[in-house]
């Protein structure tokens, strides 16, 4: 007769653990596991389309949005400011592009204290006749004539300066 209840017992606890598992499987975790497939997938620079999880509405739900939902909600917003963020950058890029090659004066943005060029303007590039992947990484001092005061020491000087706030 214990065996019998025993074994009964067993039974009956496997099944609702079974149940119970099964629950936690179908209302949470396989939901998380599409939220981090899309979040793994997200590209801005392309459109998605919006995160969803297709979950029915059950009774004891009442249609009020929980966690999952506001997740949901946060992580489909975040991809769409994202793409606006990174639509503006464009624009902004387009027009930095623009203004700074309207100048007829050779312009060298330099990185840092160590004077390496990042990037130069289209007048420069027409003024020395290089290509801008020949120029990148290179710095004032290769262009400099070596003619004091625009030789090595000179253009050092002149960095200098500008990191200090001082008009060469």
């Amino acid at each position: 007769k214990i065996i019998v209840i025993l074994i009964s017992q067993a039974i009956k606890t496997f099944f609702v653990s079974f149940f119970i598992l099964f629950l936690i499987y179908s209302l949470i975790t396989r939901h998380i596991g599409r939220i981090s497939r899309y979040v793994t997938d997200i590209n801005i620079t392309s459109p998605a389309d919006r995160l969803e999880l297709n979950r029915s509405k059950i009774t004891f739900h009442l249609q009020k949005p929980d966690e999952l939902d506001l997740l949901v909600n946060k992580i489909n917003t975040m991809h769409t400011d994202l793409q606006n963020s990174l639509t503006a950058l464009k624009k902004r890029e387009r027009d930095y592009r623009e203004i700074f090659n309207a100048t007829s004066e050779a312009i060298f943005i330099l990185e840092g204290k160590h004077g390496i060029i990042v990037d130069v303007n289209d007048p420069m590039l027409a003024m020395y006749g290089y290509q801008k992947q020949d120029v990148l990484g290179l710095t004032p001092v290769d262009f400099s004539s070596g003619i004091p005061p625009y030789d090595e020491a000179g253009v050092k000087e002149r960095i200098d300066q500008a990191f200090a706030g001082q008009t060469p």
